[in-house]
């Protein structure tokens, strides 16, 4: 249980999932296998029919919005710092006919293969019974099946599952897919903007080299996690809430007069008379490798163990948590909630 409770990921500065091919929260790819001739032909003939208002809707679509060729000598954001993922790619053996490529001119465009390292983390690897944790910066290797598409101008690149199934521009449904080309200095690069995130890249005949970094205008939504519902402390006589401003069902931050306590930040941050203990607010070093990054992490929570054991004075090897000893049974962990200290481990 107590590697489940702490088993968690360092995000914000090591998260880089990449948003076109690497999604595991999107629904199953589809298995459009090999398609026939006849199918696609019929379905780019249909797209062919309409191209001039497919034209005429695009220069007015959330996509085409961003797909306007610029040159200057400034990258649009900073790099510094992000470790650029590269990407290589094949391209699957072509199934359409010529007149087939000819209806759809330079608008088609190929069904690929990537090979990638996705999702670099900082991961927990190993918990010790006083609370403090083993991290190991990794990543995991994944071969998906996406669609590319190069204009004069822009590019479209997607996992298959976001696309129709014919590798067509406009075919993928995210809008995350399309980039605009621009030149900085006498470099190419196509680079693209979304809700959540800026992104630029570089392509070659076989592999694409991508920067992420979060769009600065990009404001998460405030959300209200389950465990911290007003009723679960309404009994405890321990325990004075403050209500969430969020939901007044809620709330986010506790104090515990007992100990002198006051915990928030869903149990993130303690709060004690001379000292303050927290996992939030850690400040990544830009300089260092996120290797380098992810062992400052796994000290800075580590810290936050050793803090909140020194103020609630526990002995050796005991971790206090923000739980009921029914919640978790074990002499290390001191359920600080209507139990004392576990009398095996109590110093002398």
């Amino acid at each position: 249980m107590l590697k489940k409770f702490l088993s968690f990921s360092l995000t914000g500065y090591v998260a880089l999932a990449l948003f076109a091919c690497t999604d595991s929260n999107s629904v199953q790819a589809l298995d459009f296998g090999k398609n026939e001739e006849a199918g696609v032909s019929s379905s780019l003939e249909a797209l062919s029919e309409s191209s001039s208002s497919q034209k005429s809707a695009e220069s007015s679509s959330s996509e085409e919005s961003v797909l306007q060729s610029s040159a200057s000598e400034t990258l649009p954001f900073d790099t510094t710092g992000i470790r650029p993922q590269l990407i290589k790619y094949t391209i699957e053996p072509d199934t359409f006919s010529n007149e087939t490529r000819e209806k759809a001119g330079q608008f088609l465009g190929h069904f690929i293969t990537t090979d990638e390292i996705v999702n670099p983390y900082c991961m927990v690897m190993h918990v010790y019974e006083s609370g403090k944790i083993v991290t190991d910066y990794m990543g995991v290797r994944d071969v998906s099946n996406c669609v590319l598409v190069v204009r004069e101008d822009s590019l479209m690149f997607s996992n298959i599952r976001n696309c129709r199934n014919v590798p067509i521009w406009g075919s993928c449904q995210n809008a995350e897919a399309y980039s605009r080309k621009i030149k900085v200095g006498d470099d190419e690069y196509y680079f693209g903007v979304s809700e959540k995130q800026l992104q630029l890249t570089q392509l070659t005949d076989s592999t694409m080299t991508i920067w992420i970094a979060t769009n600065p205008s990009y404001e998460p939504k405030e959300t209200t996690p389950s465990t911290w519902k007003k009723s679960v402390f309404e009994k405890d006589t321990m325990v004075t809430s403050v209500a969430n401003k969020v939901d007044p069902s809620y709330v986010d931050t506790i104090s515990i007069k007992k100990y002198g306590l006051t915990i928030t930040d869903w149990g993130n941050t303690w709060i004690f008379e001379n000292e303050t203990c927290t996992t939030e607010d850690f400040v990544r070093d830009s300089a260092k490798t996120p290797e380098e990054q992810c062992k400052d992490w796994e000290n800075y929570r580590n810290s936050f163990v050793d803090c909140t054991a020194r103020n609630m004075k526990t002995p050796k090897d005991v971790y206090p948590r923000l739980c009921r000893p029914s919640k978790i049974d074990h002499y290390t962990v001191w359920c600080i909630l209507d139990s004392e200290k576990p009398t095996e481990l109590i110093e002398d």
